[in-house]
């Protein structure tokens, strides 16, 4: 999703002032020597020198203005995840589950090129063709994880990583943690609960009278911050007929559109199965189809705000970044976009990074 400035404590802003508020200096690269077993360790995510220096991406930049926070940076972000279906990018889980191989492939406007991943706490076996950017990889693991350089080849697990180069793999520092998943979800809470007060922006459309041709348009609608607010009840989601959402930009700047799911069930398993199209400038006929490659940037946002449900998606195909941070997010369709949950569970069709 683009960028924004959202005020609010913990929250993407730039503070009343209007300037972008700078993080303090970094002296220390965040790097250490490598042990014995040649993997180098690497502290915290907001000063790891090597993201700045190597891959030219400012994460304290994100993390304030990013609508997502630093969680823009991956494909899955959850305190689990199990993946049983193609992933098509990069992910920073506590605990991994995993039967498939994973990694970015397509051209698409992300916000790396490569792939930064963390996994925390591994219970299964990598599959060895994991980490399938061709650009780069930029691995870090948990440290109860088994990583081992053995004659210049990468295992983790005893499992043989064909596509990762000892480089770019590490280790948490002593003590330390790569990224804070506590402190983190309850950041993105907090942006969840501060986007869902928003009222909806002036100059939107939305019809969903005819069940055959429900749209929502954002052509006119007037930016807060550069987001668009639109609300939209959690029922229009769950029948099965399309949503198309006209006026996006193709500007990688443009606005962001933030749509809030009111309304939710309090049951513990609700299901989504709509077809979610996506219109770019004044095209009304050319929707932008599921894919491991994206030409338009992604600016679609569904906030489920602090909902503990089990959100099922079951048909058709879901295209844009879910945010959900107290949620379950089961996938049995294609879901493009960014997938921030407590739990993903990706069973069915393909998930792609599209940030």
């Amino acid at each position: 999703s683009g960028e924004s400035t959202a005020p609010g404590e913990g929250l993407p802003g730039t503070g009343d002032t209007g300037e972008v508020v700078t993080p303090p200096a970094i002296d220390q690269p965040g790097e250490t020597e490598a042990p014995k077993d040649g993997v180098q360790t690497v502290d915290k995510i907001h000063t790891d020198q090597i993201l700045k220096d190597k891959y030219g991406i400012d994460v304290n930049h994100l993390d304030a203005k990013s609508v997502l926070l630093l969680a823009s940076l991956f494909h899955i972000f959850a305190n689990e995840a199990n993946l049983g279906a193609d992933v098509n990018g990069n992910i920073a889980v506590g605990i991994l589950n995993s039967n498939v191989d994973f990694g970015t492939r397509g051209d698409s406007i992300n916000l790396t090129k490569g792939d930064i991943y963390y996994i925390q706490q591994l219970n299964t076996g990598l599959q060895s063709g994991s980490f399938r950017n061709e650009l780069f990889n930029h691995v870090i693991f948990g440290k109860d994880v088994n990583v081992e350089i053995i004659n210049g080849q990468v295992y983790v697990n005893g499992n043989h990583m064909v596509n990762l180069k000892p480089e770019e793999v590490f280790k948490d520092g002593a003590g330390t943690n790569y990224i804070d998943f506590p402190a983190l979800f309850q950041r993105l809470l907090n942006a969840a609960g501060f986007y869902a007060s928003q009222e909806e922006s002036a100059g939107v459309i939305k019809d969903f009278s005819d069940m055959n041709d429900r749209f929502i348009d954002v052509s006119n609608a007037v930016p807060k911050d550069n987001v668009i607010y639109v609300n939209i009840p959690f029922e229009y989601l769950n029948a099965p007929q399309p949503i198309k959402i006209y006026g996006l930009s193709s500007k990688v700047n443009g606005p962001t559109v933030v749509i809030n799911v009111i309304g939710m069930p309090a049951g513990s398993e609700v299901s989504i199965h709509t077809q979610v199209k996506l219109y770019y400038d004044d095209e009304k006929n050319n929707h932008v189809n599921p894919g491991e490659s994206h030409a338009h940037p992604n600016h679609i946002l569904w906030n489920f705000g602090d909902s503990a449900a089990h959100i099922v998606i079951q048909s058709g195909h879901f295209m844009g970044s879910i945010l959900a941070p107290n949620a379950t997010i089961t996938a049995n369709v294609n879901v493009d976009g960014n997938i921030i949950a407590n739990i993903v569970n990706i069973k069915g069709g393909e998930s792609h990074k599209w940030d």
